[in-house]
């Protein structure tokens, strides 16, 4: 996983090697290239539309995200947008006590995991400025949103994640957050719950051996309390 903040020397390095060993390249767009650099250098996932955004140097225009949308779609890069990572950044500019008072957060309340989130929020979120927040609002409402749903319309191969170390983030609970997201930006729940469930399998290339339910595949299955194909949130209401 390539970050943000790599010279392009080690960019063009890690592309390289990854070529010579057949590894996959993901992660992050960094500052020093481009996102068309990143497609034309044949990283196969950008984690976060946040990256992406990044590079958008605050065009909101519907032409500005229908042009990365359709470049990237073509490239047949996949995308995992991380909606509800950024939602949760924002919220936790609002008030952090709130988003760590979550249900969910009982899973995680050991001493150890609460002083490395409480050291990500004091030493890397909290002294972020007024005017970068508000950049990252517009960002995320502006232009991560509708870039996703625009991605999908294209045919751009989604995958669902979470980034699930962040403060207030917790594994398995923070994919029905996300699968929310999906919906809300404007996929269908079995586009959000296909981006959850087979996805990941066609992007390993193991499409053969599971991702969906049939004769001869492997299938994890959870029993349900309600239809997710009419409410996301039926997801989560697991029986067993």
């Amino acid at each position: 996983k390539v970050y943000s903040f790599l010279d392009r020397e080690s960019y063009d390095a890690i592309i390289a090697t990854a070529k010579e060993l057949k590894m996959d390249v993901i992660g992050h767009v960094p500052m020093s290239v481009s996102v068309e650099y990143v497609l034309d250098s044949g990283q196969k996932l950008i984690a976060h539309s946040e990256e992406v955004a990044k590079h958008a140097r605050g065009d909101y225009s519907a032409e500005r995200i229908n042009y990365f949308a359709d470049r990237m779609a073509k490239r047949g890069v996949w995308m995992t947008p991380t909606l509800m990572t950024s939602r949760s950044i924002l919220e936790l500019f609002d008030d952090p006590q709130k988003l760590l008072a979550r249900p969910e957060i009982d899973y995680y309340r050991h001493p150890m995991q609460m002083a490395v989130w409480s050291f990500m929020i004091e030493k890397l979120y909290l002294p972020i400025p007024a005017d970068a927040r508000a950049k990252l609002r517009q960002d995320f409402e502006r232009f991560q949103r509708p870039l996703t749903k625009a991605f999908h319309d294209k045919g751009g191969k989604l995958m669902t994640g979470t980034d699930a170390i962040i403060p207030g983030i917790v594994p398995g609970f923070s994919v029905h957050r996300e699968l929310k997201e999906l919906v809300d930006v404007g996929l269908t729940p079995f586009e959000a719950l296909r981006a959850s469930t087979t996805a990941p399998f066609e992007y390993l290339g193991e499409i053969d051996k599971a991702g969906t339910i049939e004769v001869g595949k492997v299938s994890d299955l959870v029993l349900l309390d309600e239809n997710p194909l009419k409410d996301i949130s039926g997801a989560s209401k697991i029986a067993g």
